[in-house]
């Protein structure tokens, strides 16, 4: 019978009867045939093992069959496997699996229910992840285990694909990354790749593929099978561009943040377990009165013991090694500078108990993928995450109730922020986040909060919370991505120049409780064309609505008064 199995679903668990391979008990046939697209899969030292009911294959064989780049990293006992965009990141003895998209530099962890082992140097692990990671809408990876035959037959389409076009199988295809990619061509055995990376014509006399390479700036790569005798089949040409790397000299891939979406629909996940996290002992650091003041530890990837309450001013500031932190639940306050300037630290889970993140805290960590703050924070100070461009969205929870000046300036990544504390908010916070596009709030104000996001060119979505007075002066100035924009019901007052210059904005609702609209509140707003008044006709200025005299119409509600008066009588209006 035969069982199909398609990526996500797991592969094999009860499905292999509990026998002892023939690798490990050294008698018998190999318990276990791979085939890909119909091939079967040649594995030349190491056959596919069965371990606690499990059918364990070597990464290599089958990542080369699926046209996949592998490469085995000893210091971190690391192998990493990618194809098309995407990274694979396996660890001898742990059971997480990191996967990269390497064109959006996404990232995100896979529990693995194995551990990847070590038979005569080679890395194993169930087909079951390696198809997770692989299989895409584009190319899916279908997958079947044919009891009978003890057979485990793999559809790939990517593979398929290449091998229709008849091009030279490539592990990368055309792409824009984040980061270097390490591309890997599969010579046929009849002949040579030779290849150029100037997007010249390869010739007889062009370099020969002869091992994997790295190519970390734009290039146009063409390849052809060249034998002796001339061309064999056609030349192939592929593209690799590269987004500008973070600011600094750090290079390397960035990895992910998740997709901003709204808070309600998709809660953010539970943090995830780094890789290779080792527990700090006092060989390693300085710790009084439970002040973490200095480490000076290699560690990458690091825990810091139980009773650390503080970590100190400047304690691991300018830390190139660091890149990942895991704080204990007594950590309440993070000093000015703590991890200032660790330009390769890219995961950090908070204590849940964190009260104070100080000023510069993180200061220059360019490679922070999440900034999980947590609930209990009071107080963020100035620059905490200044220049954190991985970020990509950011929530600051309901207790803060201090929120530090530029304190997201230049994450020019960030492109959502959840906002659910009823602090003042302003654009200076996030001057240089140039993708920034989405701030939304969940909370009503029990007081006037200053909302100003002026200048803040990429803004394209703002949800203002209920409960707000005033919209302050110059609030939304420049936003020139704004398209729609609905006013609180709460709101009294638009300030002078308050969406002055919103060049892009098409529709502003404005509720009936408004009763001043200030001087120059909507002048220069180009694409304008509907202002709608859900009551009577606010007072206002003559330029409050400067040069919109002609291409903007004034909408208000039937039975609503005042629009026949200076300064409603000289613009165009239109009841509802």
């Amino acid at each position: 019978m035969k069982k199909i199995i398609m990526l996500v679903i797991i592969l094999i668990t009860a499905a292999v009867p509990c026998v002892i391979s023939a690798e490990e008990s050294g008698t018998g046939p190999k318990p276990v045939t791979v085939s890909v697209n119909g091939a079967e899969v040649v594995f030349p030292d190491q056959e596919p093992v069965i371990i606690h009911d499990r059918t364990f294959l070597p990464i290599r064989a089958v990542a080369e069959s699926l046209y996949a780049s592998v490469e085995w990293i000893e210091g971190k006992k690391c192998a990493v496997v990618s194809r098309n965009g995407v990274k694979a990141e396996l660890f001898i003895g742990n059971s997480l699996m990191v996967v990269t998209d390497e064109r959006t530099g996404r990232m995100r962890t896979v529990e693995m229910d194995v551990e990847p082992v070590l038979r005569s140097d080679r890395t194993l692990l169930p087909l079951r992840y390696i198809a997770e990671a692989f299989g895409t809408a584009e190319y899916p990876v279908a997958v079947e285990w044919e009891s009978k035959t003890k057979t485990v037959l793999i559809g790939d389409g990517y593979r398929e694909a290449i091998d229709k076009s008849g091009g030279v199988p490539i592990s990368h295809q055309n792409g824009n990354f984040k980061g270097p990619v390490r591309i890997t061509v599969y010579p046929p055995a009849d002949g040579k790749v030779r290849y150029t990376l100037d997007g010249s014509e390869p010739m007889l006399g062009s370099e020969v593929y002869e091992q994997s390479f790295v190519i970390d700036r734009n290039t146009t790569f063409r390849a052809a099978v060249i034998s002796d005798t001339g061309l064999k089949g056609k030349t192939s040409s592929f593209l690799y561009t590269f987004d500008r790397y973070d600011p600094g000299d750090g290079g390397g891939d960035i990895p992910p943040a998740k997709t901003p979406a709204p808070q309600d629909e998709y809660p953010t996940p539970e943090p995830v377990i780094t890789p290779q996290t080792v527990l700090l002992t006092d060989t390693d650091c300085i710790i009084e009165n439970g002040v973490l003041k200095e480490y000076y530890g290699r560690e990458a990837y690091i825990t810091l013991p139980d009773g650390v309450t503080e970590i100190g001013e400047g304690a691991f500031a300018d830390n190139k090694t660091l890149k990942a932190v895991i704080m204990p639940g007594s950590v309440k306050r993070i000093g000015y500078d703590a991890f200032n300037g660790c330009t390769d630290l890219y995961y950090l889970k908070f204590s849940e108990n964190t009260e104070f993140i100080g000023l510069r805290a993180f200061y220059g960590c360019y490679k922070l993928e999440r900034a999980d703050i947590p609930e209990s924070t009071a107080e963020i100070g100035e620059l905490a995450f200044f220049n954190c461009s991985a970020l990509k969205t950011v929530s600051i929870p309901a207790n803060v109730a201090k929120l530090g000046k530029s304190v997201f300036r230049e994450c020019w990544r960030l492109k959502t922020v959840r906002v659910f504390a009823p602090v003042d908010v302003d654009g200076g916070m996030f001057r240089g986040c140039t993708e920034f596009e989405n701030i939304i709030f969940y909370y009503k104000a029990e007081r006037d909060v200053r909302i100003s996001l002026e200048e803040l060119e990429s803004l394209r979505v703002i949800d203002l919370p209920e409960g707000i007075l005033t919209v302050p002066e110059g609030a939304f100035y420049g936003c020139k991505s704004l398209k729609e924009l609905k006013i609180p019901e709460t709101v009294t007052a638009i300030g002078d120049h308050a969406f002055s210059n919103c060049s892009g904005i098409l529709k502003i609702t404005v509720p009936k409780s408004v009763g001043y609209i200030g001087s120059r509140a909507f002048s220069h707003c180009k694409a304008l064309t509907g202002i709608y008044f859900e009551g009577n006709a606010p007072r206002a200025e003559l330029d409050s609505f400067e040069d919109l005299f002609t291409t903007t119409y004034i909408y208000y509600k039937s039975g609503t008064t005042g629009w026949d008066t200076w300064p409603w009588d000289r613009l165009n209006k239109m009841s509802y």
